[in-house]
């Protein structure tokens, strides 16, 4: 008879840690449900995320991951983990600055939430070495680099410029969609995910950034500069403009790039002196 007593403790026992560490488990993600299916914006999705986070103590258990890996010696490990919870809430951060109070469904807030997680490499190079990286920038991974030169700043261009929708239209694809049937984003959100390429692109630089754009192709067709550049002025009155027309040399190497702009500008400057081949 004691020894029955003893296993019906030993289950009762049993039981109450296993209903206590099913509880622990399963109200952070029934308030984390309850919150990102009650979310309208961009900032009601972040505050959802970020208060997951935290009640799942995320922060502290990667400072705890840091300690451990300073006390095994491993200190590029440290390193690199010292910046995941900032990384996340930086990311966070920018959903909110750039999209704040705008309207957005669950799937919307993923895939951008996912584009900007993708944009960012956790890593480290090594102090005695510097890098350069050349890339589009929808492709380009660095997080804080220390200098950002980007070109072709032109309308269509930076930002893309696409507000086709293609065999289906935004509607049909939300038809669809309810429907279970995968398909490629619609306009708007294209939009909002091209939005955020450029604030990361452009927030990218720790300490120097440099812009430029053609305002005319090689054929002599007028460019117009993309409404970045306008913004940008707008924001920062005093920024530093610089023009390359005016007081060009003649013989300047720096011209010679590629065949055919170098041809034509060859050809421009023999118009300007006179100089004609017999």
């Amino acid at each position: 008879m004691v020894l029955k007593k003893s296993k019906m403790k030993k289950k009762e026992a049993l039981l109450e840690r296993i209903n206590e560490i099913r509880y622990k488990i399963t109200e952070p993600l029934v308030d984390f449900y309850k919150n990102i299916n009650e979310a309208k914006n961009a900032k009601e999705f972040c505050e959802a995320a970020f208060n997951f986070l935290c009640k799942l103590k995320i922060p502290e258990t990667t400072e705890n991951w840091i300690e451990s890996f300073k006390k095994q010696g491993n200190q590029e490990k440290a390193l690199e983990y010292s910046g995941i919870w900032n990384l996340v809430v930086e990311i966070l951060d920018q959903v909110v600055e750039v999209m704040g109070n705008e309207k957005l469904f669950l799937d919307e807030f993923i895939k951008i939430i996912t584009i900007g997680f993708s944009q960012n490499k956790m890593g480290i190079i090594p102090p005695a070495l510097d890098q350069v990286l050349v890339s589009s920038v929808d492709r380009l991974k660095s997080h804080e680099v220390k200098a950002v030169f980007i070109i072709g700043v032109n309308e269509g261009v930076f930002p893309m410029g696409n507000t086709e929708e293609g065999i289906f239209t935004d509607g049909d694809r939300f038809i669809l969609q309810n429907a279970n049937v995968k398909l490629g984003n619609d306009t708007k959100t294209k939009a909002l995910e091209e939005q955020f390429l450029v604030y990361s692109t452009l927030s990218m630089a720790k300490s120097y950034i440099r812009i430029s754009y053609p305002i005319a192709d090689h054929e002599g067709r007028t460019l117009r500069p993309s409404v970045i550049i306008s913004r940008l002025r707008n924001i920062f009155p005093n920024i530093l403009n610089e023009e390359d027309i005016l007081n060009e040399e003649v013989g300047s190497m720096e011209k010679i790039i590629k065949p055919i702009p170098t041809f034509n500008r060859l050809i421009l400057k023999m118009r300007e002196k006179r100089i004609y081949l017999l």
